[in-house]
């Protein structure tokens, strides 16, 4: 593996995109030169999935666990496929992750394209937390960003 560079300019916008974890360019801040050839790249694809049609499937409706009753509004947003009207959603998702010192939840309303963030000192404050905000409404929902296949990422 090749040492990480920096152009010799005072401010860079190739080394700041960088430094920022977006993208590297080749002579600039972050850029390590691969050791593996080309024919041993593993090229990871960003693109969508294919489009909904229809229902989204036919599975048996999962059993509840002592988790799904004591965070009940947590396990209907990420199983619910069904809005209250009757009308077809995606189900959310959630991911749990540590940062700054604390756990944090990340929720995503894949049929809304919404994120929100909610964290704790445990994995039960936080679970707590964006549970207690979907039973209440409260949650601070900010756009999802969209990963589109053009984007200068995907190789």
């Amino acid at each position: 593996m090749g040492l990480t560079m920096r152009c010799r300019s005072l401010w860079c916008p190739l080394c700041y995109s960088g430094i920022r974890g977006r993208r590297f360019y080749k002579g600039h801040f972050g850029y390590v030169k691969s050791t593996l050839g080309k024919e041993r790249r593993q090229v990871v694809s960003r693109h969508k999935g294919p489009v909904r049609e229809g229902g989204c499937g036919n599975f048996p409706p999962l059993t509840r666990s002592e988790w799904s009753k004591q965070y009940g509004h947590l396990w209907d947003f990420i199983v619910d496929d069904r809005y209250d009207d009757g009308t077809e959603r995606l189900p959310g998702t959630f991911l749990l992750c540590t940062g700054e010192g604390r756990i944090r939840v990340w929720l995503h309303d894949r049929d809304q394209a919404l994120s929100a963030w909610f964290s704790g000192a445990t994995v039960e404050d936080a679970l707590r937390s964006a549970d207690s905000a979907l039973g209440t409404a409260t949650v601070e929902w900010r756009r999802a960003k969209s990963f589109s296949s053009a984007s200068p990422n995907n190789h």
